[in-house]
């Protein structure tokens, strides 16, 4: 009895066949018509895959069954190794040369060639036509070169577009994974561009099969199953109606929601500090949507005219913040300070008009509290010479300038304050202090 297992492990290696590869190189795979059978218990102790037929266990031996036809290609296949794995009708896997199996590497002055079963890409030789005329040639050291146009070098599709740079062809690729095509759609593949511009089929996770249900996502799984996960709770799934916990679509819950624009959002969260809201945007005093930190924009039913907690325009001919304060006047419009929207709707600056046009003022702006104090330079003299050349003291000028009127659209204005010292800057240059004038 204690001889059972040596003789099943001698018997399972005398089950592997040598499997050749035509045109040399051998190596060691099951055959199912071997001499002896190994025992089993089941499918799983059989060896091998079911690459061609089903493995069966019966009456304590491995079999094959419905062995796959000669010929029929394998799952072990791979592009561009040169080989091709086929079933030889008896349940075996062999592999052949296959030289139309080439390695494809994307460079029109390579040849991609298979030679006894191996891959290789060697460069082309000189003169070889590269592109889409005669003239394109590749050089002798493996450069496309000799286009006038990019339609000289290819023809573009979604994963290549063509340059011709200095009589040169470059070939600009799309990012990896981007969608080339997708000709059957919700079958779990597309076609996606890979690294060398090529658009081969690929499994595609959201190119799943509806299930009709707006509160489910529909994904695809590499076994070849569909998902139907519960989508978020508060998804949208109709007018004023969202997805709930339970995976239903409800309407909007008027105690913890309401309805805007056909879609469910949280009623208003007062706040005072960002990590009191879930979005980590405390504006205006209520937890917003965004950040909604630009000029004209904010947060609260006040200013906005639309629910506390969503970021929107502030309401037209307003400015509650007063950040269109170039000039006082100067009111918000559409979301934008209406003196700076470029838009022909008023005193405009830079904007032919059609007509007669008052320019928007502003003040100058010399540095706020520290009115005309500048800023030491971050880098020395030595290493910016024109910014020190002429570094002298400009202070009174900056100071006269400051808060006078001035068309907004105007170049900023610097004055200098003279040479001072500064860490590691040579002492006989040191560095340059100076202030920036903003029309504002």
């Amino acid at each position: 009895m204690r001889r059972a297992p040596h003789l099943r492990a001698i018997r399972s290696v005398l089950a592997f066949a040598t499997m050749c590869v035509v045109g040399g190189g051998c190596i060691a795979v099951y055959s199912f018509d071997r001499e002896p059978p190994v025992g089993c218990k089941d499918a799983k102790d059989c060896p091998g895959s079911d690459a061609c037929g089903q493995k069966l266990c019966e009456n304590g031996l491995c079999k094959l069954s419905n062995p796959a036809p000669a010929g029929a290609l394998t799952l072990n296949n791979k592009p561009g190794n040169c080989q091709r794995f086929v079933c030889d009708g008896n349940g075996n896997e062999v592999i052949a040369i296959d030289d139309t199996n080439v390695r494809v590497d994307g460079d029109n002055c390579t040849d991609d060639v298979c030679t006894n079963g191996k891959p290789s890409n060697v460069q082309s030789k000189e003169g070889a036509q590269c592109g889409t005329v005669p003239t394109v040639t590749c050089s002798a050291d493996g450069v496309c070169q000799g286009c006038t146009a990019p339609s000289d070098c290819g023809e573009d599709t979604k994963c290549i577009t063509w340059s011709c740079e200095d009589s040169v062809c470059v070939k600009n690729l799309a990012i990896v994974g981007t969608i080339a095509d997708d000709p059957v759609p919700a079958d779990c593949k597309k076609n996606l561009c890979n690294a060398i511009g090529e658009a081969p089929e690929a499994f595609a996770a959201d190119d799943a099969p509806s299930d009709d249900d707006p509160c489910t996502v529909d994904y695809c799984l590499p076994s070849g199953e569909i998902a139907h996960d519960l989508a978020s709770e508060g998804t949208s799934c109709g007018d004023c109606f969202a997805c709930a916990a339970d995976g239903l679509c409800k309407p909007c819950d008027g105690a913890t929601s309401d309805c805007h624009e056909g879609a469910c959002v949280p009623k208003p969260q007062t706040c005072v500090n960002d990590s009191e809201c879930a979005s980590t945007y405390c504006v205006d005093g209520f937890c917003c949507d965004s950040e909604c930190s630009s000029t004209c924009m904010a947060c609260s039913q006040a200013k906005t005219g639309i629910l506390s907690g969503l970021c929107a325009p502030v309401k037209n001919g307003e400015d509650p913040d007063n950040e269109c304060n170039s000039p006082a006047a100067d009111t918000c419009l559409n979301g934008n300070c209406s003196c700076e929207n470029g838009a022909p709707d008023g005193n405009e600056t830079g904007t032919d008009c059609g007509g007669s046009c008052n320019p928007c003022t502003g003040t100058w702006n010399c540095g706020g509290d520290t009115v005309c104090d500048g800023n030491v330079t971050a880098t020395c003299c030595e290493q910016v010479f024109e910014l020190c050349f002429a570094c002298v003291d400009q202070s009174q000028m900056c100071k006269n300038l400051h808060g006078t009127t001035c068309v907004l659209g105007a170049k900023n204005q610097r004055f200098t304050f003279g040479l001072v010292g500064k860490g590691n800057c040579i002492p006989t240059f040191n560095a340059c202090k100076f202030v920036d004038c903003k029309c504002q």
